[in-house]
């Protein structure tokens, strides 16, 4: 449900910015207040998943979600819509920290890969359905539509949730952290605004300060963290080499990977001209290879190893994000549905290992504390992508001297996604050949 709603709303962008009579980049903060909303309550889930139970708090998240979907359907002006897509975002917060929680604390870890794996075809089943779906509803019906959808489906999740997930819950949860809590809104506030705020030529320096404030406080938070034991984000898992893997390598990488959900629906419908159906089913493609590659995870896994995969697809990844702004009008379809084919299972791969080596050296009761701070990592990532994105956009507008994007804006912001995907490999060469070999089933030499 969670990532059926992003991928819908992505496609329909260029529709609600001609409806709201906003300039298309502008329609960033769309994307940006549900992220950064659902960043800032992320580090909140484990505890309380452990202070009302699990399921109780996966259930209340749904709620959340599904009523802010209606009042998002319902909006009128942009602010009604961010301020929509924020109340979405702190739903949002739970649903995928817990799910993973709760998966997690039910499978054994030799099926961590095969669990994570499914887990990730189940997020993935909504990037695979979205694109087309919000493309049809968009050409064919109003906008709004792609978030009251998700009325019958937060419904459905509910019923079941409360039918078959477990309220699993430790016999005494700790203390929360509100002074790092405190600190961490405003610092992932600062940052990520800071960022997207970018966009406007005449803020630079307000934009400057917010980015420095944010810095700042992820300095102040690493070294509380370090000095207590009940610390709302738990850095000392830094100093685990696959968990920081995840945290270092794993978010330079989707950085550059996680702006291609932003930027291929305005290149392909403002770009090149196509309307949100055809759009959504190119997006398709891409999206059907994260899925078709998950059937495979364990059995490739095993062969090569975590690191091999990561360096692999990391250089895949990093030469064809830069293709993507070559994409001209009359390039064949064929040819986009493969380049769009390699790049969802080379990113697959990559995603779906990070989810799995995270855990493979932690004690069970660390997980918790483990998937709040992957997730926020992953986040943070994400939402950055986007704003930097955005930045990049309006650089190359304001280079050209034009007021609508056009193909030739699109090259240098895949080109900067591609080179962040490419930085992320030194990371992934550091860690160690047979690292998480107890998960994938690697073959590690005696001795």
């Amino acid at each position: 449900m969670q990532t059926l709603d992003s991928t819908i709303v992505a496609t329909a962008l260029p529709k609600m910015a001609e409806d709201f009579g906003e300039p298309p980049v502008r329609m960033s903060l769309v994307i940006v207040a549900y992220l950064l909303v659902g960043t800032i309550f992320i580090p909140v889930s484990t505890w309380v998943a452990d202070r009302v139970g699990a399921n109780v708090a996966f259930c209340g998240s749904i709620v959340v979600f599904t009523i802010a979907s209606l009042l998002c359907g319902l909006s009128q002006t942009l602010w009604q819509l961010t301020a929509a897509r924020a109340l979405q975002g702190a739903g949002g917060a739970l649903l995928f920290p817990v799910g993973r929680l709760i998966l997690l604390r039910t499978a054994p870890r030799a099926k961590y890969i095969a669990a994570a794996s499914m887990l990730a075809l189940l997020a993935q089943s909504g990037p695979m359905v979205g694109p087309p779906v919000g493309g049809f509803i968009t050409t064919f019906g109003s906008w709004r539509w792609v978030f009251l959808i998700n009325l019958p489906f937060g419904v459905a999740a509910l019923v079941l949730s409360a039918i078959y997930a477990t309220n699993f819950r430790p016999a005494s949860p700790g203390r929360f952290d509100w002074i790092g809590f405190g600190i961490s809104s405003i610092s992932l506030s600062a940052l990520i605004y800071g960022v997207e705020l970018l966009t406007h030529a005449d803020a630079f320096g307000t934009a400057a300060a917010l980015v420095a404030l944010g810095l700042a406080g992820g300095a102040a938070l690493y070294w509380l963290s370090l000095r207590r034991s009940d610390a709302v984000i738990d850095f000392t898992l830094l100093r685990t080499p696959t968990f920081r893997v995840n945290i270092t390598g794993g978010s330079v990488f989707r950085l550059g990977s996680s702006a291609a959900p932003f930027l291929l629906p305005l290149l392909f419908q403002l770009g090149l001209g196509m309307n949100p159906l055809v759009s959504g089913l190119l997006i398709l493609v891409s999206a059907s290879g994260m899925v078709c590659v998950r059937f495979f995870m364990v059995r490739i896994f095993r062969t090569f190893g975590f690191r091999q995969i990561f360096i692999a697809c990391g250089l895949v990844t990093g030469i064809t994000m830069p293709i993507f702004g070559f994409i001209a009008a009359d390039t064949p379809f064929w040819q986009i549905g493969v380049l769009g084919l390699v790049a969802g299972l080379s990113q697959s791969l990559v995603y779906s290992g990070l989810n799995s080596v995270v855990y493979a050296d932690l004690a069970p009761d660390r997980m918790g504390a483990a998937t709040s701070l992957s997730q926020l990592s992953n986040q943070v990532t994400n939402t950055l992508a986007v704003a930097i994105s955005a930045v990049v956009l309006n650089m190359s507008l304001a280079w050209h001297g034009e007021t609508e994007l056009s193909v030739a804006d699109f090259r240098l912001a895949f080109l900067v996604a591609g080179v962040f995907v490419l930085a992320s490999i030194p990371f992934f060469v550091r860690l160690d050949r047979y690292a998480g070999s107890e998960l994938s089933g690697a073959r590690r030499p005696a001795g």
